[in-house]
C-alpha cells in the first residue's frame, strides 16, 4: 500500500512492520501481548534513530495505534529523540475512559460471536468461510488479543519533548471508532503539540478502498 506514497514522496523513507503471522512470516507464532511485540519492536526503532538524524515520524491506523503509543512512550521515557510528526487514525488510545465498551474481549466469545465481533470492525464476511477461516482464525484471535489486553501500557505520562504535530483521523463511517473516540488523543499529549484532526469518508479498514487511501496518503503527504 505504500508503493505509490513513496512514488509521490521519494524523499522519505519507510520502514515498515511485519508482524509474525502474517504473509512472509506467516510460518511464525504471531504475538499475544503489546508488551511483547514492544521488547523486540523497541529496540530496533530506537537504534535506527539513534543512527539516523533525519527527522522521523510515527503512524498507526487500528490497532498500530497502541503500538506507537506504547513505542513513544518508551522513547520519551529512555530520552530518545522523538518524532517530528505522528499520525494516529482510527483507535483510541488505551488510556480512554470507556474502552472496555467499544469491544468485546475476544477470549471466551464462541467463533459465531467472534464473527460478528469482527464484522463491525469491516472484516469481510469471505473471510468466515472454509478453508479461509481455519486459516486465519488464529491470527485474527490474536490481534483482538493485543488490544485486549491494554492495562499495562497505560502511563500518566504525557507525550511531547520534540513531537511537534500530531495528526488524528477518524473514518466516518466507522461503525466502532466514532470521531469522539479518536478526539480522546488529544488528552494523552502535552499542550504545546499542535494537534489536528481529519476524517475520511470510509469505513474502519479504509485503506482497502483505492479513494479512501489517496485521501489518507495526501492527509500524511501534506503534514510531513
Amino acid at each position: 500500500m505504500y508503493r505509490k506514497f513513496l512514488a509521490n514522496n521519494p524523499e522519505v523513507d519507510i520502514v515498515a512492520i511485519q508482524l509474525p503471522g502474517r504473509e512472509r512470516r506467516m510460518k511464525e507464532t504471531p504475538y499475544l501481548s503489546i508488551k511483547e511485540l514492544i521488547d523486540v519492536l523497541y529496540p530496533i526503532l530506537r537504534d535506527r534513530i539513534l543512527t539516523d538524524r533525519r527527522p522521523y515520524g510515527i503512524l498507526g491506523h487500528s490497532m498500530g495505534c497502541f503500538v506507537s503509543y506504547s513505542i513513544l512512550q518508551s522513547l520519551q521515557n529512555n530520552r530518545i529523540r522523538m518524532p517530528s510528526n505522528c499520525f494516529l487514525s482510527s483507535f483510541p488510545p488505551p488510556t480512554c475512559d470507556n474502552l472496555r465498551t467499544l469491544w468485546r474481549t475476544n477470549d471466551g466469545l464462541t467463533d459465531k460471536e467472534f464473527q460478528e465481533e469482527l464484522s463491525k470492525w469491516g472484516v469481510a464476511s469471505i473471510v468466515f468461510r472454509e478453508p479461509y477461516w481455519s486459516q486465519f482464525k488464529t491470527l485474527l484471535r490474536a490481534d483482538f488479543s493485543l488490544f485486549d489486553k491494554n492495562e499495562e501500557l497505560i502511563s500518566a505520562n504525557r507525550l511531547g519533548s520534540g513531537i511537534e504535530k500530531v495528526v488524528l483521523i477518524y473514518a466516518a463511517k466507522d461503525q466502532m471508532v466514532r470521531r469522539g473516540i479518536v478526539e480522546t488523543w488529544y488528552d494523552c499529549f502535552d499542550a504545546d503539540v499542535e494537534i489536528d484532526i481529519v476524517g475520511i469518508d470510509g469505513k474502519h479498514l479504509f485503506m482497502e478502498n483505492p479513494q479512501h487511501l489517496r485521501e489518507w496518503e495526501s492527509i500524511v503527504s501534506n503534514n510531513l
